[in-house]
C-alpha cells in the first residue's frame, strides 16, 4: 500500500518504488497474457481436438452398431426357433406322457404273463398226470 501512494520512495533493497510497480505490472501482465494463453489452448483443444474425438466415437459407434444390427437380427432369429423347439418338445412331452403311463401298464400285464410263464411248465406237468386218467376214463 505504502509503495503505490509513495512512488518515488525507495524500498529497503535501494529500489525506487515506481519501478517495483512497473515490475509487477509487467509480471503480472504475463501472468494474464499466460492466463490468456492457457484458455485459448483450452478453447482450441475443445473446439478442435475434442471435437474430432467425439466426431471419431460417433463414427466408431456407427460402425459398432452397423456391425452388430445383422447380429441382433440372427439373433432373434435363433431365439425364435428356440422357442419354437421348445414349443414342440412341451407338445411332445404332453403327447409322451400318456404313453408313458400306459407303457407301466402294458410292463405291469408283461410282468404278470412273465409269472404265468413261469407256472406253465408245472400246468404241463399236472396235465401230463392227467393225461393216464383221462384214457382210463375213455
Amino acid at each position: 500500500g505504502k509503495c503505490i501512494t509513495a512512488s518515488m520512495q525507495q524500498l529497503r533493497c535501494g529500489i525506487p518504488c515506481c519501478y517495483m510497480l512497473i515490475l509487477f505490472f509487467m509480471f503480472d501482465s504475463k501472468h494474464q497474457q499466460q492466463k490468456l494463453t492457457v484458455k485459448r489452448h483450452h478453447e482450441w483443444l475443445r473446439d478442435n481436438v475434442y471435437k474430432n474425438m467425439n466426431k471419431r466415437f460417433e463414427k466408431l459407434e456407427k460402425l459398432v452398431k452397423d456391425a452388430l444390427d445383422p447380429l441382433d437380427k440372427k439373433l432373434s432369429i435363433v431365439q425364435t426357433r428356440v422357442d419354437a423347439f421348445e414349443h414342440i418338445g412341451q407338445k411332445l412331452s404332453e403327447k409322451l406322457d400318456p404313453i408313458g403311463q400306459n407303457m407301466s401298464a402294458v410292463q405291469t400285464r408283461l410282468d404278470a404273463l412273465d409269472s404265468i410263464d413261469q407256472k406253465l411248465p408245472a400246468v404241463h406237468t399236472m396235465l401230463g398226470a392227467l393225461d393216464p386218467i383221462d384214457m382210463k376214463l375213455l
